[in-house]
């Protein structure tokens, strides 16, 4: 099958929410060849659960699912066969922000998947700012925000991340949220606080594993019985630099899909 190309969106049709980044700078990646929905389509979303926390060493004794027992190469790979959206700068960047957020508001609460890339230095004691952030809106629609191509970190970007009524959810996400305060220097606490959903401690819940650790690839697995790609040639690779590979957009926003599938589907075994 040939390889799809990431292609300016001057040379496609882009959804009526989407008719103000018609330049040369916003790049829209069309995976299945399909028209793109409304954003954040209606889809039968949950309120924030209370998630306990839990110690990540578990309780004493207790049994830790091996990944030897997750882990399958018989399961299909998860595919993200939506359209994948690249932005790399802060006026294409904040306009789809401002369209995110105003497209919240009339749905009330909704949820997206989340995730951050960074290239890897390997020297010790040294860690580069992050390079890409991604949102999965829906299961046809990610956005990714080639922050190591803008000159700042986009106002409409934090204010998206700020809002309560978008939940944000991932693997180790308040980690990523440190990250993004140390890197970018404002505060995470409260969004964190509001609009942060853990997923592993919520996997914890559901599947009544508590202190159990899990990484995303595992999770995937177990909950919902998909392989997901994890090539260290790309995660450990360049982020910074564009454009970036083909590999590395599906890689990208594979990881968020996965975490926005992933809650919908603890929040129905709940």
């Amino acid at each position: 099958m040939a390889e799809k190309k990431v292609e300016s969106s001057r040379k496609r049709s882009m959804p009526k929410w989407l008719v103000s980044l018609d330049n040369a700078q916003c790049f829209e990646y069309n995976c299945s060849g399909k028209s793109v929905p409304t954003v954040l389509r209606d889809v039968n979303y949950r309120n924030k659960p209370n998630v306990p926390s839990f110690s990540s060493s578990g309780e004493a004794g207790q049994e830790l699912v091996s990944l030897e027992k997750v882990l399958s190469d018989d399961f299909p790979v998860l595919n993200f066969n939506g359209k994948i959206y690249c932005y790399t700068n802060i006026g294409d960047a904040s306009r789809i922000c401002e369209d995110l957020i105003a497209e919240s508001e009339k749905r009330g609460t909704v949820v997206v998947g989340f995730d951050v890339e960074w290239s890897v230095d390997y020297q010790v004691g040294r860690q580069n700012k992050i390079s890409l952030i991604q949102i999965c809106s829906s299961e046809n629609d990610c956005h990714l925000f080639h922050l190591a191509s803008m000159t700042g970190f986009p106002k409409a970007l934090r204010l998206l991340l700020e809002k309560s009524n978008i939940i944000k959810v991932g693997l180790n996400i308040e980690g990523d949220l440190w990250k993004i305060e140390r890197d970018f220097k404002f505060p995470v606490h409260k969004i964190i606080k509001s609009s942060c959903i853990e997923l592993s401690e919520l996997a914890c819940e559901v599947l009544d594993k508590p202190g159990q650790k899990w990484s995303l690839e595992g999770l995937t697995q177990f909950v919902l019985q998909r392989r997901l790609p994890k090539d260290s040639n790309v995660r450990k690779s360049c982020w910074h630099i564009w454009p970036l590979s083909q590999e590395h957009i599906q890689y990208a926003a594979r990881d968020a899909f996965a975490s926005f599938l992933l809650y919908k589907k603890l929040c129905e075994m709940k």
